[in-house]
């Protein structure tokens, strides 16, 4: 916290000598972000663009803060901005507009730029995640396990992906594949409340839990 409140302290005296210091702002927003404040967030962002209209990563950082607060239009507009300003294609950009195509249940149009994202990053394991994801509550198993399992391949810590693995394999009914999975998730995540909830569904499951006295 105390690192956040120095950040802030430079982002502020910086804005104060120049008010139209777009950097600036970009990195307050950064702060603001990393703390969940996401409408502050918002609002540095906007005021970044506001004085740097065209730079692409701008209008993406303001998309993933939209994102958080269920802004899902306005995080669409957003990444479709900054693709329109960055033509060469950025993965993160066309992952953003999944995001926000899945939050407003245009299911295939979040699938089509998950994928383009990974055509442009083959090893992004956050568009292979995010799509994983999206097929898991599509009940597309095969493919979500597909996905999710590519996602551990290009970084086998993605704790996420475990614990939606371990969701699909106990719904499936198999037991042991999901209790590994869930296991696998608070290894690397120890605050991952769902997973541990999903060991203890797994214990129930498999009547392996300890005797009472």
């Amino acid at each position: 916290m105390k690192d956040y409140d120095y950040a802030l302290e430079f982002y502020n005296k910086a804005i104060q000598i120049a008010p139209n210091y777009s950097d600036a702002y970009n990195g307050r927003g950064h702060i603001h972000y990393n703390q969940e404040n996401y409408q502050q967030s918002v609002e540095d962002y906007s005021k970044a663009i506001e004085f740097n209209p065209k730079a692409a990563f701008l209008y993406n950082n303001r998309s993933d803060a939209y994102i958080c607060l269920k802004e899902y239009q306005k995080a669409l507009e957003d990444s479709n901005k900054a693709i329109q300003l960055y033509p060469d294609g950025d993965p993160e950009f066309y992952c953003n507009s999944g995001l926000a195509y899945a939050g407003m249940n245009n299911n295939q149009q979040a699938i089509e730029n998950y994928n383009k994202a990974i055509e442009l990053k083959p090893d992004y394991s956050l568009a292979y995640l995010h799509c994983g994801e999206l097929y898991e509550n599509l009940k597309e198993n095969d493919k979500a396990i597909e996905y999710l399992s590519k996602a551990i391949e290009i970084d086998p810590k993605l704790s996420r992906a475990y614990g939606l693995l371990g969701v699909i394999y106990y719904f499936d009914e198999v037991y042991d594949k999901a209790m590994a999975e869930f296991e696998k998730a608070v290894q690397f995540q120890p605050d991952y409340a769902d997973a541990y909830y999903g060991i203890g569904l797994c214990f129930y499951k498999q009547k392996k839990l300890p005797k009472r006295h």
